[in-house]
């Protein structure tokens, strides 16, 4: 029993993406921004059957398929936990920099990639992994021949998607997962198809119009 499509994508922006902030599960909301790219994940998954949704339970990645959903009376959704970004700890809130200047030796491990990697208090990779991984395989059992969507952060998206495909999952920051842009795996006899990654396409009219606006900014 497999899926027969995943449609993978990222929450709307934050301030704490907008400032380079650690995040993890700390819980800012989205901004305006965040809301008008979740409008335009929208309308580009208008075109794209779902059979149900899956959520980090962090408000989010509910926001933004909460929105990105609004004319789908009757979707179900279901709100997890597997999907919350990487616990950073005591690095959640603060910059790299910041983070750098109290846990030097942390902070390499991340720089070098490391798959040992892990903030003061927070999870490794490998966590990350097994936790997503176990929730695609429910997801497999409980939706045979369905298509889901799942919104999450970044991270586990990237982990997830890393795994699929046999990248080495301290790797994983090699796949471009940007705020609400669309990345879909087919599954045929079994078998993962990566048909599309980190598309970006519905968002190009709200980058044009703030281009715009900032050019005529005085």
């Amino acid at each position: 029993m497999t899926l027969r499509r995943l449609l993978l994508t990222r929450h709307g922006q934050t301030g704490h993406n907008s400032e380079r902030r650690f995040t993890g599960w700390s819980d800012p909301p989205l901004t305006r921004r965040g809301k008008a790219e979740a409008r335009a994940l929208g309308r580009r998954l208008q075109e794209q059957g779902i059979d149900a949704v899956y959520t980090s339970d962090l408000r989010r990645a509910v926001d933004t398929a909460t929105i990105a959903t609004a004319d789908r009376a009757g979707l179900a959704s279901t709100e997890d936990p597997a999907l919350r970004e990487a616990n950073f700890g005591e690095w959640q809130g603060l910059t790299f920099d910041e983070a750098r200047a109290s846990h030097p030796a942390e902070a390499a491990a991340l720089l070098a990639r490391s798959i040992d990697f892990c903030a003061p208090g927070g999870e490794t990779i490998p966590q990350v992994h097994a936790r997503v991984t176990a929730l695609l395989s429910r997801l497999h059992e409980s939706h045979e021949n369905g298509t889901i969507l799942v919104v999450a952060s970044g991270g586990p998206l990237q982990i997830l998607v890393a795994g699929l495909f046999g990248i080495p999952i301290e790797a994983h920051w090699r796949l471009g997962m940007n705020n609400c842009a669309l990345t879909i795996v087919n599954f045929v006899q079994g078998e993962p198809i990566l048909t599309l990654l980190n598309d970006r396409s519905h968002l190009e009219r709200l980058r044009r119009r703030e281009t715009t606006a900032r050019a005529s900014a005085p």
